[in-house]
């Protein structure tokens, strides 16, 4: 049954992989994790065991940003060359078409979307049906997490999530099957979605693209109550993926590439306990105590007397002293971790348009810049090679067989 295939597939997802002995992962808990900080959340809350709020220092946002700016390009920075042999002309007739092509699909919007995504998950995949794009949800993404690429995955899942309305209107535009029976089991059960698995991979030795819905229900017969096996809504034999990927690092071993916000969580961690240990400090400070030996005297200086009055006690009254002396400490340690975050994600000053510390020379500003440049500029080239790839296998010929019919090219102009 195929969606016991999916289920055991996902629950080998959801535990951790070995890399190397003492580095496990789990690419559903990074994720996690990755939305979390990256919007300045905790995963235990906003709120300490005491009840007060836990304030979060984002330190990733800014080298994201960076990452975003430093690999950015634009759709006129793709060219069409002619081939040898061939004729410019037509070249140039082509890439004029292109041009109209992507501004009517927006594809500088997907380009935009890329960069932003990118540095931030590590990884982005797209998936192209009818020569459209849409972006795939990584949180509803389930592949194997050993695979070094898509097209070596044992395995791969998407998990679309469906109201009724929605479902009927999808159904409707792919003429799925067996959807009355879909609708049929989801109203007379309690879930609040039609969960729907789309599945690529071998069943039976046959490479296979199997759209499945699980009604999310038990069934009962002689034998006992057990799952529902669910209805297939689509099937068909495939020789390649939708899918293309893009990927900020790799580490061999998973899939998932390494995003800034990935590489940050230590120093995230450890920024935020001495930010709230210092907003807990504040608190304390902020008090107002005093000591004395005499019992007799009031309880609340604050309270029980009022301005003027003259105290008879036998031991004098002294302030409590609750100042901190360990700011210089706190500020110290949140700098060597900012420093680290520089050195990690080559956010020094020059890439984030700022001047250097007092005493910075002209020249190590210079030199780090450029050295920062030179590491963007790898990840832009290889996001650029994987770009040109998606439009040179997929696009293009899409777009060839939409535009082989005669058409008219205004030109206005001198």
């Amino acid at each position: 049954m195929i969606l016991d295939t999916i289920k055991k597939e996902i629950d080998r997802f959801n535990e951790p992989i070995t890399i190397i002995d003492g580095f496990k992962f789990s690419q559903k808990k990074t994720i996690k994790q990755i939305y979390l900080y990256y919007n300045s959340k905790y995963e235990t809350g906003d709120t300490d065991d005491q009840g007060d709020k836990k304030y979060f220092y984002n330190i990733s946002r800014v080298p994201c940003n960076i990452g975003t700016k430093a690999i950015d390009f634009d759709t006129k920075h793709i060219k069409i060359q002619t081939a040898g042999g061939g004729l410019p002309l037509r070249t140039w007739f082509f890439e004029r078409d292109l041009k109209f092509w992507m501004k009517d699909q927006k594809f500088g919007q997907t380009l935009n979307r890329i960069f932003h995504e990118l540095p931030v998950l590590g990884s982005v995949v797209i998936k192209i049906i009818d020569n459209k794009i849409h972006f795939v949800d990584l949180r509803n993404f389930i592949v194997d997490q050993t695979a070094d690429t898509l097209d070596h995955a044992n395995y791969i899942i998407e998990i679309h999530n469906y109201y009724p309305v929605e479902f009927k209107q999808v159904a409707k535009e792919k003429k799925w099957k067996n959807t009355k029976k879909v609708l049929k089991e989801f109203n007379e059960g309690d879930e609040e979605f039609i969960r729907v698995y789309e599945r690529y991979g071998e069943v039976n030795g046959v490479y296979k693209r199997i759209v499945h819905a699980d009604v999310g229900k038990d069934i009962s017969d002689e034998s006992g109550d057990h799952p529902h096996p669910g209805f297939t809504l689509d099937e068909e034999v495939v020789d390649g993926l939708p899918y293309r990927e893009f990927h900020w690092e790799k580490i061999p071993g998973r899939w998932l590439g390494v995003g800034r916000v990935e590489i940050l969580i230590d120093p995230q961690i450890r920024i935020n306990e001495i930010s709230n240990q210092q907003v807990k400090s504040s608190y304390y400070s902020t008090l107002r105590l005093w000591q004395t030996r005499d019992e007799g005297v009031a309880r609340n200086l604050l309270t029980d007397v009022d301005n003027g009055d003259l105290l008879n006690v036998e031991d004098e009254i002294r302030q409590v002293d609750m100042a901190d002396r360990n700011l210089a400490y706190y500020n110290q340690e949140i700098q060597k971790w900012l420093g680290n975050r520089d050195e990690m994600t080559f956010s020094q000053d020059p890439m984030r348009g700022e001047s250097g510390p007092s005493g910075t020379t002209l020249g190590a500003m210079q030199i780090a810049q450029a050295q920062a440049s030179s590491y963007f500029e790898q990840i832009r080239e290889n996001v650029a090679m994987a770009v040109k790839d998606m439009l040179y296998e997929v696009i293009i010929p899409g777009f060839k067989k939409q535009n082989n019919t005669e058409h008219i090219l205004r030109i206005a102009g001198e």
